[in-house]
Order: C-alpha cells, then structure tokens, then sequence
C-alpha cells in the first residue's frame, strides 16, 4: 500500500498531481484513525477542564439582526470583489480577507453599539492568552486523530458514492507559489484569515447562538455555518474542527484560544500540501 497517496488525501487541497488512493484502501486507513479520536474526546474533555478550570459565561447584547446586517454586508462585499481584476493565489485569498474584513468591521459596530466593553464580550481580552493558547493546542492535538480520520474517510465516501468533488481552487494556486509570494500567502493563510474567521463565528455569532440555543446546540449552529462555506469536498472535517474550536473558545472566552488553534491546523494542512506535492 502506498501509505504517501494515502497521507496525501488528509491535505484539504492536496495538489492534483498527486494520484487520489482508491476509497477502501483509505478506508482502511482512516477509520481506525477516526475512532481512536473518538476513544479520546473524554480524555481531551477532562484535560481541558483541567487546564482550564473556571468558565466564564458571556452574554451578548446584539441580536439576529445585527448578525443579518453583517451577513448582508458579506454578500454585497463579495459582489463588489468581483468587479476586481485579477487572478491567482494571492488575489483570491485577499478578496477573500476583504470580505472577512468587511463583515468583522459590520459585526464589532453592532457590538460596540450594544456593549459597553466591546472587546472583552468578543473575547479579546489581554489577560491568560498563553495558557488558553497552550490547552487550545494541546485538546487539538489529541483530537487530531478524528480530523485526519474525517479527512482520509470523507473524499472515500464521495468517491464510493460516485459524488464528483474537487480540491479549493485557491490551495491549489498556492502550491504553485514560490518566493515572497508563497511566503505573503502562507502568512495571510496561517495567521491572518484565521484571526477574522474566528472573530466572526466565535466571537460575534456564537455567543448570539449559545445564549438561544444553548451550549450545545449553539456551538453546531456556529459549526455548521462555518462548515457550509467550504464546500461539500471538507465538510466534516471543518465541521469537526469547528466544533473543536467553538468548544476552546466556551471554555476559555479566549478568541486568541481559537485563533491559535485554527492558524496551526491552517498551517499543518499548507506543511502537509508542500510535502506531498510533486
């Protein structure tokens, strides 16, 4: 078995060179991953809780509407980044941040409205921002294997299903990049766009979601959200990420918790690509 073909499809946007194994060999190889997590999720629960032993519970003065205006203002900045000229990686990623932008500028006005420390309620606060980062890191760590398990089985199950799927044009484009252009984008990727995503959703939207749907239920709204934006080809997998990082921030009220965490999966994923592509 070829175990780097393999290795190659837990890459969200592995590069198309690369021949995809066949279903049941990464089968094979991805559900005894997937249920090892699963084995895990108590333990990663407990050490969270453990490193991290108060929670704080934050109540949001902004409502759906406010969460309405900013999802309009996404939608109208996305028809505006449309009329821009241009193609290739870097293009693509910052009409993308432009977007991201647009809608965090929209969301922390809302806050800022309705709120008297607009910056603490988002979870932008100064104080445990490396022990948040550091149980952020190490709960992902042992919750990896369900996200490289979901990452092996899912382009299988497509495949099985005959559900035709492709990788993000953008990842692609970037492993084409060399130079400063590769460097710029591997920093907007890892560091930059994370920061705005995880504003949005774990900052703005799921505070909004949990306080009218509970823990639970408000974290998989905000998940499948987040998850819905990437397409049918990683849909579990972000979700699963998601969930993790919607679980880091109700834990900790520590946006740079999540930030964290998302920019390292972010930048494992990009390592990943680079090392099995032709």
């Amino acid at each position: 078995m070829n175990w780097s073909l393999l290795v190659s499809s837990l890459a969200e946007d592995s590069s198309p060179a690369v021949e995809r194994p066949s279903p049941l060999a990464a089968l094979a190889f991805g559900l005894p991953l997937l249920l090892c997590g699963l084995a895990l999720l108590p333990l990663a629960t407990m050490l969270a809780r453990k490193l991290w032993r108060q929670r704080e519970v934050v109540f949001a003065r902004w409502g759906f509407s406010h969460a309405l205006l900013a999802f309009l203002a996404g939608i109208a900045s996305m028809l505006v980044m449309g009329f821009i000229p241009g193609e290739g990686a870097l293009v693509g990623i910052g009409r993308s941040l432009l977007v991201l932008i647009t809608v965090s500028a929209v969301a922390f006005w809302g806050c800022k409205r309705m709120e008297s420390e607009p910056w603490k309620v988002l979870g932008l606060r100064t104080d445990g921002i490396g022990r948040s980062a550091g149980m952020g890191a190490l709960t992902y760590f042992m919750v990896l294997p369900v996200l490289v398990g979901a990452h092996v089985c899912w382009p299988a199950l497509l495949d099985l299903m005959e559900i035709e799927w492709a990788p993000q044009a953008v990842a692609e484009m970037i492993a084409g990049l060399s130079g400063g252009e590769l460097a710029l984008a591997c920093i907007l990727a890892i560091a930059v766009q994370p920061f705005f995503e995880e504003f949005i959703f774990r900052g703005f939207l799921q505070p909004l979601m949990v306080q009218n749907f509970g823990d639970r239920g408000g974290m998989l709204l905000t998940s499948l959200a987040f998850a819905s934006l990437h397409g049918v080809a990683v849909f579990p997998q972000v979700l699963a990420l998601s969930l993790l990082l919607s679980a880091i921030m109700l834990r900790t009220q520590r946006l740079y918790a999540a930030w964290a965490v998302h920019g390292l999966h972010n930048g494992l994923q990009l390592l990943l690509m680079f090392q099995v592509s032709p």
